[in-house]
């Protein structure tokens, strides 16, 4: 696109890279750009997978499969101008960087660790935002009452993952084609009502509006927010009806995908499919954010320069007559699609 500059167009805000564990110090490069958030799986063995972001701290995991605290760990040393650094730090090895194993890491740039103080609710919050990319890290300490806390992007998030960092609670999952009525769990694969976490009230252009709920806003307790909202041409956040079949839905999405994440409306895996593992089409191996899993084959997709399409009548992602909620991140807009 002749209008986007290297702060905005698609390469420059997400990237997913596949390595091999060494048991050492390991230099990941090839994500184009430095990433301020990562999140790692292994996918030749069951692990889970850990996320970690440059405005908590490169030794500050926390692990999508389980309900865990924040843990002190020095595996992922460094974010780095083309990656990021993993080393033989014993505790957590195998999530990041064991000898042999295969791994694939997603990641996506916010402000290069940079935060600001934003009062925009009634909660004080430190964000880390990419408004082009329409990405932001939020933390906050929650209060126990009914909150509103900034996001610090220039539209309300599509999509946010939110976590408790002081204690063992579930990973909290909002999306609006649910409902703010509606909370997913990414560690359990849950999906249904709860009025406690978000008041039923879908975020605004300044604020996220909490509930009471310990999964978003426990009194005193930290808690990290990852947030996001569609950008044309880059990311999009929507559903599809499954119609059972092998002859599948196809989405249309606006660009060429790079990763693909996708679960039931009555709850199931988040199932997670991205082109640095497979380059070709169909996309035939996919990951589970909510499990302790290696990757599994038999849900193929095919992905387009304009979308993605379901080849499988499997019912994790297909399912006859049920709404499946998507996050999509690409890499090259169709509008500029290129035919080689």
């Amino acid at each position: 696109d002749p209008a986007t500059t290297d702060s905005d167009h698609p390469q420059k805000n997400f990237g997913a890279v596949t390595y091999t564990g060494n048991a050492g110090t390991n230099a990941i490069t090839g994500v184009g750009f430095q990433p301020d958030l990562v999140w790692i799986k292994i996918s030749n063995t069951a692990s889970n997978g850990p996320l970690v972001d440059s405005s908590r701290g490169a030794n500050k995991p926390i692990f999508s499969q389980v309900t865990n605290a924040e843990v002190t760990s020095g595996n992922l040393a460094s974010f780095d101008s083309d990656g990021f650094t993993v080393n033989n730090t014993s505790d957590y090895l195998a999530n990041f960087n064991g000898d042999t194993n295969s791994y694939v890491a997603w990641c996506w740039r916010a402000n290069g660790g940079t935060t600001s103080t934003n009062t925009s609710g009634t909660i004080t919050s430190t964000v880390q935002a990419n408004t082009a990319g329409g990405f932001s890290i939020v933390q906050y300490t929650g209060t126990g009452t009914n909150s509103t806390v900034g996001h610090g992007l220039s539209a309300a998030p599509e999509y946010m993952i939110i976590k408790n960092l002081d204690t063992t609670d579930n990973w909290i999952n909002y999306n609006k084609v649910g409902g703010a009525a509606n909370r997913g769990q990414l560690n359990s694969g849950s999906y249904g009502t709860s009025t406690t976490s978000f008041q039923s009230t879908d975020p605004s252009a300044t604020v996220i509006t909490l509930g009471t709920s310990s999964g978003v806003n426990s009194s005193t307790h930290d808690f990290i927010a990852y947030c996001w909202h569609g950008v044309e041409g880059y990311s999009k956040f929507g559903l599809y009806e499954g119609n059972g079949n092998e002859d599948g839905p196809f989405i249309y999405t606006g660009f060429r995908p790079k990763l693909v994440s996708m679960i039931r409306s009555t709850g199931g895996s988040y199932n997670v499919f991205d082109s640095a593992r497979f380059i070709h089409n169909p996309i035939d191996a996919y990951l589970q954010w909510t499990a302790h899993d290696a990757q599994t084959t038999g849900y193929p997709l095919h992905f387009f320069g304009n979308g993605f399409k379901i080849r499988t009548n499997g019912t994790g992602i297909n399912q006859d007559g049920t709404d499946f909620y998507y996050a999509a991140w690409g890499d090259n807009p169709y509008k500029y699609g290129q035919g080689f």
